[in-house]
């Protein structure tokens, strides 16, 4: 048998790209013999143990598998607004957002009256399924005597609530509600107390995304 060719390590033909089915020589710490304890390992059998293993930006978007990054693996408050690319969250990731609509029933100097305003508009295609969850009654001058209310109404009958704006006051406080709207229902509003000398009477709609 001939004598064995002994080469060091650095003396070896050096190799350019590794295949998984390729050998690469290892110490094994946990051998106690110490005639074995120099192997070999399959360079697909080869683990990395700690972060600081990888380099700097050497994992990218290419190299994780699809689903491969949990909810759970990402720190709390750790993405910022810099890590974002421009147009990357679209509206309907968003959950929870508000929209405000303002319905002007009188111009500003025009008095109010008791009236009605049946089917004053159809509810916004991009609202489709969002929730009226408040609504709010604004005059550009108050009443000297008695209060203004104004009634908002899903058509045709369903009242979503009422918005009353007391004496002196020129704006009501804020009336929750809670009426899931779609595109082809018409929203309908009701002045049902006009006070003295009130003027310019808007009413807002404040609609949330179920």
């Amino acid at each position: 048998m001939a004598d064995p060719i002994l080469k060091k390590i650095s003396d070896l033909t050096e190799l350019n790209t590794v295949d998984m089915a390729d050998f690469v020589p290892i110490v094994d710490v946990s051998e106690t013999n110490s005639a074995i304890k120099t192997k070999r390992i399959k360079a697909e059998n080869l683990k990395l143990f700690n972060a600081n293993q990888l380099s700097d930006g050497i994992v990218t978007n290419s190299k994780l598998a699809s689903g491969s990054v949990a909810g759970d693996k990402i720190a709390n408050e750790s993405v910022t607004t810099i890590k974002l690319a421009p147009g990357a969250v679209t509206e309907d990731k968003l959950s929870g957002q508000k929209r405000a609509l303002i319905v002007k029933l009188f111009g500003s100097a025009e008095e109010i009256s008791v009236v009605n305003f049946p089917s004053e508009f159809y509810w916004p295609e991009i609202l489709n399924g969002w929730r009226i969850v408040a609504i709010r009654a604004m005059l550009t001058a108050p009443s000297t005597s008695g209060a203004v209310s104004v009634i908002v109404f899903k058509a045709p009958s369903g009242s979503v609530g009422t918005a009353n704006i007391a004496q002196g006051a020129t704006v009501s406080s804020s009336i929750s509600a809670s009426t899931v709207m779609t595109s082809d229902v018409a929203i309908s509003l009701s002045v049902s107390a006009a006070g003295t000398g009130a003027k310019g009477l808007a009413v807002e709609i404040t609609a949330q995304q179920v």
